[in-house]
């Protein structure tokens, strides 16, 4: 009997559609050459929490590129703030003038190619061009985008170097698309 309900329940989940869509493992996807790579993790869902760690400075700079995000993306994603007993995922400033980077963003323990948390940091002892697109660059990659460095790809949301005039471009969407 209780083979027969198993086979009953499994053939209903085919025929109507339910799975379980958060469980997989993505195969590396895009390249410089299509304008968009899979970062090799990324966030379960569509929608993300946050809650700011350090200064309103960052969450303010957070806050306008989560917006430019939303916007650009047609808003298929959504970022919020929530109470820290809420989230483990937050923004928070580093100061560090020997570092390389102006930002970065950081996943912890990923199961199925999704992290349980992330948190982004802003180097304050760097300048940045547009702080606004430097936080939406490092939104996309909690969505699962990685850097593009090739020059023809320098108007690109993903584009590695802060060059200030980055936009969400379609071959980001294709890639956000793949992902999701």
């Amino acid at each position: 009997m209780k083979k027969i309900v198993l086979s009953l329940i499994v053939t209903a989940s085919v025929f109507t559609g339910v799975h379980n869509a958060s469980a997989h493992d993505l195969s590396s996807g895009g390249s410089e050459s299509k304008g968009w790579k899979y970062v090799g993790s990324h966030w379960s869902s569509k929608s993300t929490k946050y809650f700011e760690a350090t200064t309103d400075t960052w969450e303010t700079r957070f806050k306008n590129g989560a917006s430019k995000f939303r916007s650009e993306s047609g808003s298929k994603f959504s970022i919020s703030k929530v109470s820290a007993e809420k989230t483990d995922n937050f923004i928070e400033n580093y100061s560090s003038s020997s570092a390389t980077w102006v930002a970065r963003r950081t996943v912890y323990s990923v199961s199925k190619d999704h992290p349980s948390r992330w948190r982004i940091q802003f180097n304050s002892a760097k300048s940045a061009n547009s702080w606004t697109t430097v936080a939406a660059h490092e939104i996309g990659h909690v969505f699962g985008l990685a850097d593009l460095y090739e020059d023809k790809n320098n108007k690109k949301l993903m584009y590695g170097y802060d060059n200030g005039s980055r936009s969400m471009q379609t071959s980001d969407k294709t890639g956000f698309n793949y992902i999701y």
